[in-house]
């Protein structure tokens, strides 16, 4: 009864303001009848709801504060703060991708037989809505710097210090109208031969217009925020060992104690994905803590040649633990066997570099939700032959809802490099490296087209459409998909970067420099 079937073209269509001219003139809001039939729809056009650049206002603010405590201590504090608010049209009102019926018996309705709804109930000839976005950031660091000099003659003498704490945060809120779900099909059956008008809401352009009381009970305003907090603690220390024959052995060691939390916060509706539209989105709220240490060498061996070794470890208490090693070397051979009186055009530097790394999931990966509109390909079994896919002739918007993952396994890396530096005179360079960037478990969305064409496919007698995270009215048309962050394949990358770049000063005229473009030939 409520399938993809006979189209009844609305008479009024094509009248409403901002609707496609000829030969983009709509031939169809409403679907009912036999299914086998496509779908022609009324169409809107966007370019008056359609805004370039977005109405914003920004306020920046920033500022260090540092003070010296005795000759070798020195306390430091700096705060930041950005606010930004921003505001967007739309068309006055959404398309409603819900499954919303209109009863054979509503009494604007000429067919005489069930429709399902898929129009606008707010026309071209209603004003723009309106969106507004605003973010508030605050970032603060403090804390204490110093060095060991008034302690030792030594190299820890030459040794600094430093303990510091971090505190950020960000507050996002979005609003804008969309109609509700429940309320919109409640006001449509309203309108059967014994029922108050005052209750009733006519999707058609024929028959009396809709009141502003109706039209308020079936809008609702979808809310979200979303909030993000990072507070750090750490200390760091450096300095000098001993000497090598190239210069110091250097040695940095650190610790770090991080905590994130995230949070976002939605009307009542939106969890409860009353939108028609925008559908909603669930609340979620998580946090994590983090500890970490590092270390790092630099190895100057003999003149001209240095190694550097550096290891990072990190435990979340959410994903575990990880550990990541870094080897760099760089060496010039003309230092090395002729001395700093080599000539320019004779230092060619040698350097290369092994790391690896990792990136945990966020907090909105492994414990949030999100919902996002997308254009999906409906596939489904044809009337005439079930063996037979059926796809519209264009791709129609569905919401998308994407659920945390709490076993996703942190993102990791192996970057390879190798390279050569040139200067043959002073102010002119000549840099070519090889990179090489191997990524495993990469964390993605599952792909939603993805999903359903594979539940076609799939093919099963008993249940050919049985993906539970695909969401079908009663004719089997997707309205939601559900998914999930998960790990995907690895890729593996590679190439070449040259760089000219030309650097002269030019007395009390300045300095000329002519560098390297940033998006450089790779092969």
């Amino acid at each position: 009864p409520t399938g993809r079937g006979k189209a009844y073209i609305d008479p009024g269509c094509g009248t409403v303001r901002n609707s496609m001219p000829a030969p983009y003139t709509p031939t169809a809001d409403f679907v009912a009848g036999t299914p086998g039939n496509p779908l022609p729809f009324c169409r809107i056009n966007f370019n008056e709801y359609f805004m370039l650049v977005l109405e914003e206002q920004r306020v920046n603010t920033y500022g260090p504060v540092e003070q010296d405590i005795g000759d070798h201590t020195m306390a430091f504090f700096e705060a930041g703060y950005a606010r930004s608010r921003s505001h967007r049209i739309l068309t006055p009102s959404f398309a409603v991708l819900q499954t919303v019926i209109v009863p054979a018996d509503h009494r604007y309705n000429p067919t005489g037989n069930p429709l399902k709804f898929y129009g606008r109930v707010l026309g071209g000839n209603s004003p723009a809505a309106d969106q507004y976005y605003s973010s508030d950031t605050l970032h603060t660091v403090g804390g204490l710097s110093g060095d060991f000099e008034g302690l030792s003659s030594s190299k820890f003498g030459e040794w600094e210090w430093e303990l510091s704490g971090t505190w950020s945060g960000n507050q996002f809120s979005t609003e804008l109208s969309d109609m509700l779900l429940g309320p919109l099909q409640t006001a449509i059956n309203s309108c059967g031969p014994g029922d108050n008008p005052a209750d009733c809401l006519n999707p058609f352009s024929t028959g009396a217009p809709n009141s502003k009381a109706i039209l308020d009970r079936v809008t609702g305003e979808l809310r979200v925020q979303g909030n993000t907090q990072l507070s750090t603690v750490g200390v760091d220390l450096g300095g000098p060992i001993v000497e090598l024959p190239g210069g110091d052995l250097q040695l940095a060691v650190g610790a770090q104690i991080r905590k994130e939390t995230a949070s976002s916060n939605g009307d009542h509706d939106s969890n409860q994905y009353n939108y028609v539209f925008l559908l909603g989105n669930n609340d979620f709220q998580a946090e994590r803590s983090i500890m970490a240490g590092y270390g790092e060498l630099a190895l100057p061996f003999f003149k001209g040649f240095e190694l550097q070794a550096a290891g990072r470890v990190e435990d979340y208490d959410d994903v575990g633990s990880t550990f990541d090693p870094m080897l760099g070397v760089s060496w010039t051979p003309a230092t090395t066997f002729v001395g700093d009186g080599a000539s320019p055009a004779s230092k060619v530097r040698v350097r290369g570099t092994y790391a690896t790394s990792f990136r945990a999931p966020s907090l909105l990966q492994t414990d949030g939700s999100q919902t996002e509109l997308a254009r999906l390909f409906d596939t489904g079994p044809s009337a005439m032959d079930p063996s037979m896919p059926m796809q519209p002739t264009s791709a129609t918007f569905r919401p998308v809802t994407t659920r945390g993952n709490p076993n996703l396994a942190p993102q990791t890396s192996t970057a390879i490099t190798a390279g050569l530096e040139w200067s043959p005179f002073n102010g002119f360079t000549l840099q070519g490296d090889y990179w090489n960037y191997d990524y495993k478990e990469i964390i993605v969305k599952e792909a939603a087209q993805q999903l359903i064409d594979a539940d076609f496919m799939a093919k099963n007698p008993a249940n050919p459409l049985g993906n539970p995270a695909i969401e079908r009215d009663p004719s089997r048309v997707v309205q939601r998909v559900n998914t999930n962050f998960i790990n995907a394949s690895s890729v593996m990358t590679h190439g070449i970067d040259i760089e000219l770049g030309y650097r002269e000063k030019f007395g009390s005229a300045g300095t000329f420099s002519a560098p390297s473009s940033r998006q450089r030939p790779r092969w």
